[in-house]
C-alpha cells in the first residue's frame, strides 16, 4: 500500500475551496500526474458524483473511475476508484487557516492488486 499526503494553505476561504476541491474536473490543473478529468454522472460536486480521470502510468494514460463515496460540504469529499490492477481512495479535506484562507489536505491511499 502506498500513500501521498500532503496539506497546503489557500488565500480562499473555505467554502470557495471545497467548492474548487470537491469539482475533481480540476484534478489535472493542480495534480502533475493526472492529463484529464471529466465528470460522467452527477452535476457538480456531490455525493451521486463520477469522474474518469486519466493518470499517468508506465508511460501511458489509464483512465480510472472515481465515485464520490462520501461527500460532507463544506469539509470533506472521499473518492474511489478502482481497475483490475490497483485501487485509489482520495480524500480531500478543508479547514479554516488561521487569520484567513484555509487549508486543504489531500490523501490519497493507493493500493495494488495481485
Amino acid at each position: 500500500m502506498a500513500h501521498y499526503l500532503v496539506s497546503v494553505r489557500t488565500p480562499m476561504a473555505p467554502a470557495e475551496a471545497f467548492a474548487y476541491m470537491a469539482d475533481l474536473t480540476h484534478f489535472a490543473e493542480w495534480d502533475p500526474g493526472v492529463t484529464r478529468a471529466e465528470q460522467v454522472k452527477g452535476n457538480g460536486p456531490g455525493a451521486d458524483a463520477a469522474f474518469d480521470v486519466g493518470v499517468k502510468a508506465g508511460g501511458r494514460t489509464i483512465t480510472l473511475r472515481y465515485d464520490v463515496v462520501a461527500f460532507d460540504a463544506p469539509t470533506t469529499v472521499t473518492a474511489f476508484a478502482e481497475n483490475s490492477v490497483m485501487s485509489s481512495k482520495d480524500t480531500i479535506t478543508v479547514t479554516p487557516a488561521e487569520g484567513n484562507g484555509s487549508i486543504v489536505t489531500y490523501h490519497a491511499v493507493l493500493k495494488l492488486k495481485g
